[in-house]
């Protein structure tokens, strides 16, 4: 069977990408990591926009119209292009690195998530109810095993945890759901991936804030089904953020949006010979 599993994880990030067409009125610099060979600013987008961007990027990466030229760790200056106007960038506190590690000035959550799940190799899942925190620190760190574990003790700090869930995802909790959560991750049952795909490659799953339909729809490729279109009465589900930071097998990454479903109170559930509808959560541990 011919897989359209490409189509339709550019179709999820095509509102991500086509939103950076305007420039920016503001590039703040909110992170600055040297970790062994790591080496990357976090930047976040300010524009008429009431959303902000969050970039994290490498000397001579680009993401829409912000490119980074230059990295001064030690000084904590970053020379960046911003649609081809190039602007230097620096910490309010003037803050630097006399050592590897990582500052953060105000970093957004979604930046500091994506600096963990990158220390971790792990591919994290949450659900969506983290609290909305931003994260003041500057730490030494020798290598990425020290980098995950001071994010891992800041996020916990700010009532956010973390719970390995097999060799390849990390689950990322709000400390007051935690135990409720983790209860529904049993409940999940993997159906077979039928769509001729054997593996996802780093990168490829990747979902930003995107509608649960879209998520659905991809699911739905994994599993060569059709979505019947319904949704549980009473049921809002959050917007679902995903980033596959690994290789995953095709069976991986659908266990991987059965979590995200899971965490969100949902269930995916065969119908017929290639049918799928969704349920409360509730209702399959009622039962």
């Amino acid at each position: 069977m011919k897989t359209t599993i490409l189509p339709l994880i550019l179709a999820c990030l095509l509102p991500w990408f086509t939103r950076g067409q305007e420039p920016p009125a503001t590039v703040r610099l909110s992170g600055l990591v040297k970790v062994a060979e790591m080496k990357w600013a976090s930047l976040e987008v300010l524009t008429s926009r009431p959303v902000s961007r969050e970039f994290i990027l490498g000397e001579g990466e680009r993401l829409a119209e912000v490119e980074v030229r230059h990295i001064d760790e030690h000084q904590g200056i970053v020379d960046v292009s911003v649609a081809g106007e190039p602007r230097s960038l620096h910490f309010t506190s003037r803050a630097g690195l006399a050592a590897p590690g990582m500052v953060l000035e105000d970093a957004p959550l979604d930046t500091v998530l994506s600096c963990y799940r990158q220390f971790t190799h792990r591919t994290l899942l949450s659900s969506g109810a983290l609290p909305k925190i931003r994260l003041t620190l500057q730490a030494a760190a020798t290598n990425d095993v020290t980098a995950a574990k001071v994010l891992e003790k800041a996020l916990a700090d700010q009532g956010i945890l973390s719970f390995p869930y097999g060799a390849k995802f990390l689950l990322v909790l709000a400390a007051s759901e935690a135990e409720t959560a983790r209860a529904r991750l049993p409940l999940t049952n993997s159906l077979p991936v039928s769509n001729g795909l054997e593996s996802v490659p780093a990168g490829m799953l990747k979902l930003q804030k995107a509608d649960f339909s879209q998520a659905l729809a991809l699911y739905a490729n994994f599993v060569g089904r059709r979505w019947q279109g319904n949704s549980p009465r009473g049921i809002q589900v959050a917007p679902i953020d995903v980033f596959a930071q690994t290789e995953l097998t095709a069976s991986e990454a659908g266990t991987a949006l059965e979590i995200l479903f899971a965490l969100r109170g949902v269930k995916v559930v065969p119908v017929g010979v290639d049918g799928l509808k969704v349920v409360a959560l509730e209702t399959t541990l009622n039962r």
